[in-house]
C-alpha cells in the first residue's frame, strides 16, 4: 500500500514468506520424519563379499524356497558344475556370524568417541540454515509489526477509510500468525537437534552394530557392509553347515580408523 498524489494505491502484496523459502523451511522441517522406501526385498547383504571356498570367486544368491535359502558359487550358478562347484553357504548362518565379528571388531576399535563427534558436526551443520530462517522471519514479523502501525497512523490521519484499514490490518495479522508459526517450528527443531540426550543413543550404536544394522533398509545394509568389509573367506567342506566363515577381510580396519580419529579428534 502506498501513498500517490494524496490517494491511498492499494497494490497486490506479495507474501512475506517466498516460495523458495517455504520449499526450503519445509525442507528442513521433514528432515526428521524421512523414510527412505525400501528398494529391494529379501536381499542378500553378501553377495559378492563371500567368496567360494573352491575358486574364490564371488557368491551370489542361490535359487531356493522360502524355508531353504543359501548363498551359491557365482561361477557354478551362472556355468554349472563345468565352472565351479555350487559350495552352498546356509544364508541365515552366514550373516548372523558375519555381523557377531564385525560388532567385535568395531567394538573392539571403540568409535565411540569419533562418531559423537561427527554426529555432533552433523547437527551443527544442519543448524546453521534453519537459524538462518529463524532470523530471516523474525525480521519479517518485525517489519509485520511496523506495518500494522503505519496502517494506523494512516487510519488516524483519515487518509484510509476503516474498511480500508480492516481489510489490510486483516492480511497483515495473518501474515503475522503465519510468520509466528514458522517460527514456533523452527525453534522446535533447534531444540530437537540441540538435545545432549541424543550422546546415550551414539554411544548404544556405537557399541550395538545389529541396532544400526536393523535400522538400514535392505539397500544401505549392502552398502554399509561393503565399506566395512573387502572379502569373506569361508572354509570348505561336503556338506553346507561344514562350510563357516573362515576369516574376514575388512577395508575399514585400524590404521583407516586411526586416520579418521586423529583428523575428527
Amino acid at each position: 500500500m502506498v501513498l500517490l498524489n494524496g490517494k491511498v494505491n492499494i497494490k497486490k502484496h506479495y507474501p512475506i514468506i517466498s516460495e523458495e523459502l517455504w520449499e526450503r523451511t519445509q525442507k528442513l522441517l521433514s528432515l526428521r520424519s524421512y523414510t527412505q522406501e525400501k528398494i529391494h526385498n529379501g536381499s542378500f547383504p553378501l553377495s559378492g563379499l563371500l567368496k567360494c571356498p573352491t575358486c574364490g570367486g564371488a557368491m551370489v544368491q542361490g535359487n531356493a524356497n522360502k524355508k531353504y535359502k543359501y548363498y551359491v558359487c557365482g561361477r557354478f550358478k551362472n556355468s554349472g558344475s563345468k565352472a565351479c562347484k555350487s559350495n552352498l553357504v546356509k544364508k541365515e548362518y552366514a550373516e548372523q556370524e558375519v555381523l557377531s565379528q564385525v560388532m567385535n571388531y568395531l567394538n573392539d576399535l571403540n568409535l565411540s568417541v569419533p562418531l559423537q563427534r561427527v554426529v555432533i558436526d552433523n547437527l551443527k551443520s544442519e543448524l546453521e540454515p534453519i537459524e538462518e530462517e529463524l532470523k530471516l522471519l523474525e525480521k519479517n514479523l518485525t517489519e509485520l509489526k511496523r506495518e500494522k502501525q503505519d496502517l494506523l497512523q494512516l487510519y488516524t490521519k483519515r487518509i484510509i477509510d476503516i474498511d480500508t484499514l480492516s481489510e489490510e490490518m486483516n492480511r497483515v495479522q495473518n501474515q503475522e500468525s503465519e510468520q509466528k508459526e514458522f517460527i514456533k517450528l523452527l525453534t522446535k527443531q533447534i531444540e530437537l537437534k540441540n538435545n545432549n540426550d541424543l550422546l546415550p543413543v551414539i554411544n548404544r550404536i556405537a557399541y550395538d552394530f545389529n541396532l544400526l544394522y536393523n535400522l538400514l533398509d535392505d539397500y544401505d545394509k549392502k552398502e554399509l557392509l561393503r565399506f566395512l568389509i573387502k572379502e569373506i573367506q569361508v572354509n570348505s567342506g561336503e556338506k553346507p553347515k561344514d562350510r563357516t566363515i573362515k576369516s574376514i577381510v575388512y577395508e575399514f580396519d585400524e590404521e583407516l580408523f586411526e586416520e579418521i580419529s586423529h583428523e575428527l579428534i
